[in-house]
């Protein structure tokens, strides 16, 4: 999915703002975000409701994560958005 698709799916309210958003909120507060290179996830410290971006860090074991090689995937349409919490985040 795209970002903006994630949001929807999530029923998040947010703001466009130049080539991405702003104000993300679910509950009427601010949602979190992280990422080791940018923001690759974002959750909703009140219910845990996330999104995470498939071409960051994904954990594969307690203590691992790794990523995909971008190169075996098409993401010219922008959808490398999943409308899920994978870290447990709260």
């Amino acid at each position: 999915m795209t970002a903006e698709e994630c949001f929807k799916r999530l029923g998040w309210s947010y703001q466009p703002e130049g080539c991405g958003f702003k104000d993300v909120r679910c509950y009427g507060e601010l949602v979190c975000f992280g990422g080791w290179f940018g923001t690759e996830h974002l959750w909703c410290p009140i219910c845990g409701k996330g999104m995470q971006h498939m071409l960051g860090l994904l954990p594969v074991a307690p203590t691992t994560a790794n990523c995909v090689d971008p190169d075996d995937y098409d993401y010219s349409d922008g959808r490398v958005w999943v409308p899920e919490n994978i870290w447990g985040l709260r």
